[in-house]
């Protein structure tokens, strides 16, 4: 189960809310700011608004004529798991200024020893909200908190968690981040990589090369070009080779967008294969880590494949045999 949201601020929140009042902007004790008093920076503002949410004299105001289709309302760009939020509602005669959030210590009750104890990384890209429906319904999976690379990395996971879920696009990381990640990976730890993660860490050669095995061009190296992507692709899917991830798996087809001009190292072992004219041949490996459990994965674009019972349960038991729970 997933412990997951955005913030959402609306009309209905922005009438009825209760007014607290405050003019600085700065958080109490252990909150963060969501709102830096000038621009809508973290914010999602929906498509089509044309302008009705803005920033006016440091306030976030909204007239109730947004021009976009459905959804009207104003979301945070991160997701939070269970959180308190602290808001001053604006009403029209007096100040709405101050979003602050807390994300207090998990008390969780303690999940079954044989749960597969697992974090999943998003952040940094789109996706569609049904991308978590890909983990209802496993208890083996237990809850799966949410985190972005930036926030993930910061101290040593190597005691909290069997497995990372990588389903962000993040461009570096600092070096004690770096050093958080490398230490996961050679402790043993595993890894499963998903989709738009595949452009992860462009200038760390040691984690696309050594511990995935594959990446994401995003500009010409040499002689190769940059990679390319297609979306809305009817997709031969077929297992390659014998491995407890694909033992199950008969050939599929899928509807998904598709990467092309990938690189791939040499050790990796192929798990799924295609023969779509606009894509690599390899959808799914076996990293060349010598350390952890690595399963990379193209597929995992749209909804369409989130409820693709055959991708489900590949993902499902990549997540488990990288933890060493699949034999």
């Amino acid at each position: 189960m997933i412990a997951r949201r955005a913030v959402l601020l609306s009309l209905v929140g922005l009438l009825l809310g209760l007014p607290v009042w405050a003019t600085d902007n700065t958080p109490p004790e252990g909150f963060v700011s969501l709102f830096n008093g000038k621009d809508l920076l973290g914010w999602k503002a929906p498509a089509g608004d044309n302008g009705h949410w803005k920033v006016v004299d440091g306030v976030i105001d909204y007239d109730a004529q947004s021009e976009a289709q459905g959804d009207k309302s104003l979301w945070s760009d991160r997701e939070y798991g269970d959180f308190i939020l602290h808001v001053d509602w604006r009403l029209k005669e007096a100040p709405f200024l101050n979003v602050y959030i807390k994300e207090p210590p998990d008390h969780a009750p303690p999940q079954p020893e044989d749960n597969v104890r697992a974090l999943l990384i998003t952040g940094g890209h789109d996706h569609e909200t049904s991308f978590y429906s890909l983990f209802d319904g496993y208890k083996d999976l237990g809850r799966l908190p949410v985190s972005d690379s930036a926030t993930a990395f910061q101290s040593d996971l190597r005691g909290k968690y069997d497995v990372l879920i990588m389903y962000d696009f993040s461009r570096d990381l600092n070096e004690a981040n770096r050093k958080n990640l490398r230490d996961f990976v050679e402790g043993g730890k595993g890894i499963v990589v998903l989709h738009h993660a595949l452009l992860n860490y462009q200038k760390w050669p040691w984690w696309y090369e050594d511990v995935v095995g594959g990446s994401y061009r995003l500009q010409k190296e040499g002689d190769n070009p940059s990679s390319s992507y297609k979306g809305d692709q009817q997709i031969n899917v077929a297992p390659e080779g014998k491995h407890p991830i694909t033992a199950a798996l008969e050939p599929f087809q899928a509807l998904d967008e598709t990467y092309k001009s990938m690189w791939f190292s040499p050790r990796v072992r192929p798990l799924l294969i295609t023969n779509n004219p606009n894509s690599d041949r390899l959808l799914a490996w076996i990293g060349p880590c010598a350390t952890s459990r690595v399963v990379a994965i193209q597929l995992g674009h749209g909804p369409t494949i989130f409820s693709n019972p055959e991708y489900r349960t590949m993902v499902h038991n990549a997540i488990l045999w990288s933890a060493g729970r699949l034999k």
